[in-house]
């Protein structure tokens, strides 16, 4: 999980923007600490905080769909970052299996070459 939890922010706010203020700074940070929290959650227990969310009753309906998708985000960006990665592998075993392929092409020629 330590791949999922090992990246930086880019700053892309356009040259002349004022800066943050302290709070926006905080909200920033909770931010980077509850995605790098939920991306280390196993997928199930992600669909289990959407669960919980929902059935919040201290809260208004509308509060609890908020926090919800919040979850559903969290839990589709950790399924999509763990298909980036499996699609990583997919992709070096393939050029692994070219290779294999290429080298049992020519050592089938040489043999049939040299009957």
């Amino acid at each position: 999980m330590k791949i999922f939890t090992s990246w930086e922010r880019i700053n892309l706010d356009p040259p002349g923007q004022a800066p943050l203020t302290t709070e926006q700074k905080n909200i920033r940070e909770l931010a980077e600490a509850e995605t790098n929290r939920d991306l280390k959650k196993p997928i199930q227990q992600l669909l289990c905080d959407v669960h919980e969310e929902v059935h919040q009753t201290h809260r208004s309906v509308e509060e609890n769909i908020i926090h919800a998708n919040k979850r559903m985000v969290s839990m589709m960006a950790r399924v999509a970052l763990s298909n980036e990665r499996y699609s990583g592998v997919l992709l070096k075993l393939t050029w692994v299996l070219v290779v294999l392929t290429i080298v049992l092409a020519v050592m089938t020629f040489f043999m049939i070459k040299n009957m």
